[in-house]
């Protein structure tokens, strides 16, 4: 499950960490929540909003090690694996 840090100071979500629970490309927004098993309303931030923010954080699914979201691609966040992971997968 991929997850992200969002420091506060972003209006759309109060800081926390998220599960990504899904991922629409086409609309720009991902759908998260504080656990997979949340319930009710999810927030659905646009991603572009999200990688504006400074201090906006992905964890690799593989390492657990924390990065930056900035040039990531919407379509690559669920699942996301660092550089040094993907290369040794």
């Amino acid at each position: 499950m991929t997850r992200l840090r969002i420091p506060g100071g972003f209006d759309e979500v109060p800081a926390g960490e998220y599960e990504v629970l899904y991922v629409s490309p086409a609309a720009g927004v991902l759908q998260i929540a504080p656990t997979s098993i949340s319930v009710g309303q999810k927030d659905k931030p646009a991603w572009r909003s999200l990688q504006r923010h400074a201090g906006v954080r992905i964890e690799c699914v593989y390492c657990r090690e924390w990065f930056g979201v900035d040039e990531i691609p919407l379509d690559e966040v669920r699942g996301w694996r660092c550089s040094p992971c993907r290369v040794s997968a």
